[in-house]
């Protein structure tokens, strides 16, 4: 089995590194590797996520672009190709050269994994952007999926006093019984506790100028989500300081995200 770790952040270098240890890897446009192979490999393994234009690799520190069809190119017919958030433009490319194309991040197994360190680094980052300790702090979490499950039992265990909310019931029942209140948004105007750290995980415009209103003047709003959950121009009126985290591993804990890529490609691959 030949594998090459093609572009990426830090993740695919430890990725590469615990590859390594199973089979014989490989990096291109990452890590100053930047001569291009001269073979074909099993499995091309990608970032996250694999591209950031639908056309080129994401490979930040190579010194040259790499394209889809040229990564498309180093994978034997019937190879795999693996990659976070996988483009349709690839997707296409791969089944029009007999090629198994993989998206990581999809996986329910990388999911559960890489919320951790997300959680983790979503609780750095609360932690060192307010002046205040986060014991006895009034937070709110958007949303009750994986990394705010896993972030709220953090600041349970930190004595604050966390409020989930939540569109869903179910997921407000999940929040209620793991000990947490929680709300639906349109409760959050009625608030008498302002907040004083906001952590959103809920990739849709859930605070407006209602919900913003349950917020601190001068309170830490934290986007985790892909796509912003606040009006930025309310937010602004209302002097909130807005700190964009998304893709926390890659900053935070890098290794261990690495790590994580790494045994989702060995699943794949059944190494």
């Amino acid at each position: 089995m030949k594998i090459l770790v093609l572009g990426g952040d830090r993740r695919c270098i430890y990725a590469a590194g615990a590859l390594a240890a199973k089979a014989q890897t490989d990096m291109f446009a990452l890590a100053g590797h930047n001569t291009p192979p001269t073979h074909k490999y099993d499995c091309v393994l990608l970032g996250l996520p694999c591209s950031r234009d639908e056309r080129t690799v994401n490979a930040p520190t190579c010194d040259r672009a790499v394209t889809l069809e040229e990564a498309v190119g180093y994978v034997k017919r019937g190879g795999v190709l693996t990659g976070g958030m996988i483009t349709p433009a690839l997707a296409k490319l791969c089944a029009e050269r007999g090629i198994r194309c993989e998206d990581y991040y999809r996986r329910e197994s990388f999911i559960l994994k890489n919320a951790v360190p997300s959680a983790e680094g979503a609780l750095a980052v609360g932690i060192n952007s307010t002046e205040g300790q986060i014991m006895g702090a009034r937070i709110l979490v958007t949303g009750y999926g994986r990394i705010a499950s896993l972030l709220t039992k953090y600041l349970l265990a930190l004595h604050a006093k966390v409020t989930v909310a939540c569109r869903s019931a179910e997921q407000r029942t999940k929040a209620m019984i793991n000990g947490l209140r929680a709300v639906d948004f349109s409760e959050l105007s009625q608030e008498p506790e302002r907040f004083s750290l906001i952590f959103n995980t809920v990739p849709a415009p859930v605070l407006k100028a209602g919900e913003i209103s349950s917020a601190k003047k001068g309170a830490v709003y934290i986007e985790l989500a892909s796509v912003s959950g606040i009006d930025a121009q309310e937010a602004e009126k209302h002097d909130l300081k807005i700190i964009n985290a998304q893709g926390l591993p890659a900053s935070t804990a890098p290794r261990t995200a690495g790590i994580i890529i790494a045994q989702e490609a060995e699943n794949i691959l059944r190494l």
